[in-house]
């Protein structure tokens, strides 16, 4: 059960975009195109996020799954939204800050770069636990941060952990 927009997911799937407000702020020594590159997809993207979801809604086929970009929502929405979900998908990035809004044992899938690990960037890692959160790290072994995540190899990883 399918539905982009849906008011009250059971599984939530991030994508990552472009909030076009920031135009509204430019400053004499900030241009648009500099500010917009350190924002949302134009930094780091799963490039097949499309593919992606189609294959969480499969998997999650009995389950609302919402797949959307937190950039554009209000504070308030996205803390209606996740505080209510029961699972959440999203590549390592500032979404999963959002956290701090979810439920005990809620379960979190963070799919996250080999590179993030070796730099000891992986804190989102320990913020579940303190949170007591179910959190799972799907391990991309990909140097660029513009990658395909193989659909077949995520849903075989959320079956092996009994994510469904």
């Amino acid at each position: 059960m399918s539905d982009t927009f849906c008011t009250n997911p059971d599984v939530i799937f991030i994508k990552r975009g472009v909030d076009l407000s920031y135009k509204s702020l430019e400053h004499e020594n900030k241009k648009f195109s500099e500010r917009i590159k350190t924002h949302g997809s134009d930094r780091r993207n799963i490039t097949n996020s499309d593919d992606l979801y189609d294959a969480i809604t499969k998997h999650f086929c009995n389950l609302k799954v919402m797949h959307i970009s937190l950039e554009l929502l209000s504070i308030f929405y996205q803390y209606f939204l996740i505080s209510n979900c029961k699972f959440f998908i999203c590549q390592h990035g500032a979404a999963l800050g959002n956290m701090v809004f979810m439920k005990k044992e809620t379960v979190v899938v963070e799919i996250i770069q080999q590179t993030f690990i070796d730099k000891c960037e992986n804190w989102f890692l320990y913020y579940g636990k303190e949170f007591k959160l179910k959190h799972y790290q799907y391990v991309i072994d990909e140097q660029s941060d513009f990658f395909d995540v193989d659909t077949k190899k995520f849903i075989k990883y959320l079956n092996k952990n009994d994510i469904k």
